[in-house]
């Protein structure tokens, strides 16, 4: 039995922001490597890796490989890098990802390897599910994220892996998996291969070098795969359309985003299977998934569910939105095989006009493929091209987006072209796009931001689109909201209400999200962070009016300076003015207290009034302010003397990191103290659940009713938590505890 490699410890990622790597980054964090890494721009993959305590730095620089045990790198990486240099001129070990995934694979003893041209991530993708379903809790490595696995890895317990295997550098040859999955075989990444024989042969050398014991799986239609299959000396699993298949699909219907099949295997049927995505491609993709089962003895329901559960990847054929009634659906495809499918899947959904958007991705691919792709987008009623994407490449002369699109506006037939830049792409949509039809957004590039920003009306401010919530919150934990947007002012924020309202998505007004608990599954809808012309604060005498978007610290901190008194006592409170006045937030006293009146917006139709403090009702954390959103606020102070007030200030802070932990990241006072004079602080202290912890959730050991993330800890900790304190103080004392915070 071969001896597994082992990993080393401390291990640097260059171009850590990749699909490939930041899976690889995962896994090994995960498995208890310190790990860092270094790309050239924020992505959200990014900051998920941080979470989990990945150092990432943005830009390359040959000190960030300083004592680190092993360099990586991704095939985009050229052999000038910085990073690399500096680490060969140390003589520190530099590996290819592709060795690294093959030092992972060799700690396995069942390797599911996925390649070929098209459709990897996808059968990875849904192996990867039914093998979680069917109990080998497999170690997955997917090239799109996934929200089985809530992102693109997961570490598993066994001694299975599912990895979907790059072949763009033809390095994976060295890989030596049990189970190997080929959909197709095509000429592609023109940039390595020199023709398709090369890739072919590149293919047949690694079949050849397997063991006899491994499994090959391939489609039964494709030439270049019945090549390869005749001469591997293995067991071969065909799949396909042909009765010659040994799995094979027949009676196909397709309807509204699903595909629904009768399943033979050596001519015996197995079942009907449905699959929740469009397209023939995808219905093959579901045949070597269900040939790898039956291999396995996965049993047939167990196979049925995992499919017909199975909810796509990220950008393949995802429903993004809607745009004046129009469907918005993003897609991957980048090469003219791709392309064909995803507009037959399009079509199959009989839009009133399908309107394809098309990204060209690498300078070698365009040179290689423009008389194809200018062939390719049979079907759509009109086709924009924008500008390549070079994914790091030197431009190439006559490899442009003109090169397509000067073949398909010289042919005689009624397919419109235009070629536009970009940034003008999401206003022609909005313009174009009707009711019924449906926008195609195509490409491998960054051309899926088009598809989130066609969809959000443009505002003054900063919309971002899947924008973590961690970053946002006290508790640093939380997945994406639909669109995080920072209105400037009123005018902004208003369009942003009317937008919802048409779309019926959910609003949330968030501050610093001191009183929130993010589920991981993220926000579904528009949260609101007011930012800009929100945050400003002046004074008139004792009369000061400040900002909803205003820090409440710096509010207290201004007045104290100013020498008013009537603040003082709200020191050390996180959050926004708008949030404490919402909450009526309070210490050694209320924000309440010195309110005089606010200004709001009226959630339902944006109009804008001043509500009077005799018109409040305010209550222990609570306001009757749910229908509004608060503008701005103005509270009127005494004259007092700076030097004491800034004395006191600091006096009751002393006192209050004393009482509370506030250099943790918490949300504050978990629970609502009950009617009496015993705090919630206090049952729970009772109860003996100071310390006690849920994953790296943790009651805090200072005051009770807060609840600590030690570091890295999710959501799902802090909400069993909340749910076992809650038990546990109404078993010991029948005191139900309702939640202070949020809960999204």
């Amino acid at each position: 039995m071969k001896k597994p490699v082992p990993v080393p410890s401390k291990i640097h990622m260059v171009g850590i922001g990749g699909i490939g790597m930041s899976g690889l980054s995962f896994l090994l964090a995960e498995m208890g490597c310190k790990v860092s890494g270094s790309d050239i721009e924020e992505n959200s993959i990014i900051k998920r890796l941080r979470r989990k305590g990945v150092l990432v730095n943005i830009g390359h620089d040959g000190s960030h490989v300083k004592g680190k045990d092993l360099v990586v790198y991704s095939s985009s990486i050229p052999k000038s890098n910085p990073e690399l240099v500096a680490a060969k001129s140390r003589k520190m070990p530099v590996i290819s990802r592709t060795e690294l995934l093959k030092m992972l694979m060799d700690k396995n003893k069942r390797i599911v390897a996925v390649t070929g041209t098209h459709g990897k991530t996808t059968i990875t993708a849904m192996a990867s599910l039914m093998l979680e379903e069917a109990g080998f809790d497999p170690t997955v490595l997917i090239g799109g994220e996934s929200p089985h696995f809530g992102g693109n890895a997961k570490l598993g317990k066994s001694e299975t892996l599912v990895a979907e295997v790059d072949e763009s550098d033809g390095r994976f040859v060295i890989m030596r998996p049990t189970h190997i999955i080929m959909p197709n075989l095509e000429k592609e990444h023109v940039e390595h291969y020199k023709d398709e024989a090369h890739l072919v042969d590149t293919f047949r050398r690694f079949l050849n070098a397997q063991s006899a014991k491994s499994i090959f799986f391939y489609a039964i239609e494709d030439r270049n795969l019945r090549k390869i299959a005749a001469s591997y000396k293995g067991k071969t699993f065909s799949f396909g359309f042909s009765k010659k298949a040994d799995v094979y699909a027949a009676s196909v219907e397709q309807d509204a985003f699903k595909s629904a099949f009768d399943c033979f295997w050596k001519k015996r049927k197995v079942g009907r299977f449905t699959i929740n995505i469009q397209g023939v491609h995808n219905v093959l993709n579901a045949l070597a998934v269900i040939s790898l089962g039956i291999e396995l003895k996965v049993d047939t329901s167990t196979i049925k569910h995992a499919l017909a559960s199975y909810k796509g990847v990220k950008r393949r054929f995802e429903l993004i939105g809607e745009l004046n009634g129009a469907k918005i659906v993003e897609d991957y495809a980048h090469h003219p095989t791709e392309i064909r499918a995803t507009i037959s899947a399009a079509r199959s959904l009989k839009p009133r006009r399908l309107i394809a958007v098309f990204q060209p991705h690498r300078y070698t691919r365009t040179k290689s493929f423009y008389k194809e792709f200018s062939d390719s987008f049979a079907g759509a009623n009109e086709v924009i091209l924008t500008d390549v994407y070079s994914a790091m490449e030197d431009s190439i002369s006559g490899a442009t987006s003109r090169s397509i699109y000067d073949i398909m506006a010289k042919k005689n037939n009624p397919l419109p072209v235009k070629l536009l830049e970009k940034v003008a792409i999401p206003r022609y949509l909005s313009i174009k796009a009707k009711n019924g039809d449906l926008v195609l957004i195509l490409g491998a590039g960054d051309i899926g931001k088009i598809a989130q920003e066609v969809r959000f009306p443009k505002i003054k401010g900063r919309a971002i689109f899947n924008e973590p919530l961690f970053k946002h919150t006290t508790f640093r934990v939380g997945g994406p909201s639909g669109i995080w947007v920072e209105p400037e002012d009123e005018t902004a924020l208003k369009k942003i209400l009317t937008f919802a309202k048409s779309k019926r998505k959910k609003t949330l007004i968030i501050g610093k999200g001191s009183n929130i608990l993010a589920e991981e599954g993220g926000f579904n809808g528009i949260a609101i962070h007011l930012g800009g012309g929100f945050k400003n604060i002046t004074f008139s005498g004792t009369k000061v009016t400040a900002g909803a978007g205003a820090m409440l610290s710096h509010l207290v901190d201004l007045a104290c300076k100013k020498g008013l008194k009537g603040m003082e006592g709200l020191v050390g409170i996180p959050g926004t003015v708008g949030g404490a006045v919402f909450m009526n937030s309070g210490y050694r006293q209320k924000i309440s207290d010195s309110l005089r009146e606010v200004r709001v917006m009226d959630r339902t139709d944006g109009s804008i009034r001043i509500i009077k403090r005799k018109n409040f009702r305010f209550g222990y954390r609570y306001s009757n302010l749910d229908r509004y959103i608060i503008l701005e606020a103005q509270f009127r102070l005494r004259a007092g003397k700076k030097e004491i007030l800034l004395q006191r200030k600091k006096a009751l802070l002393e006192i209050k990191k004393r009482e509370q932990p506030l250099g943790s990241f918490s949300a504050g006072c978990v629970f609502r103290n009950p009617k009496g004079k015993i705090s919630a602080a206090r049952y729970i202290d009772m109860s003996g659940l100071k310390g006690k912890r849920i994953g790296n959730a943790e009651v805090s050991r200072t005051h009770a009713n807060f609840i600590i993330n030690l570091k890295n800890a999710k959501a799902g900790d802090i909400s069993r938590l909340i749910g076992f304190i809650r038990r546990r103080v109404k078993s010991e004392f029948s005191v139900d505890l309702i939640p202070e915070i949020v809960i999204l």
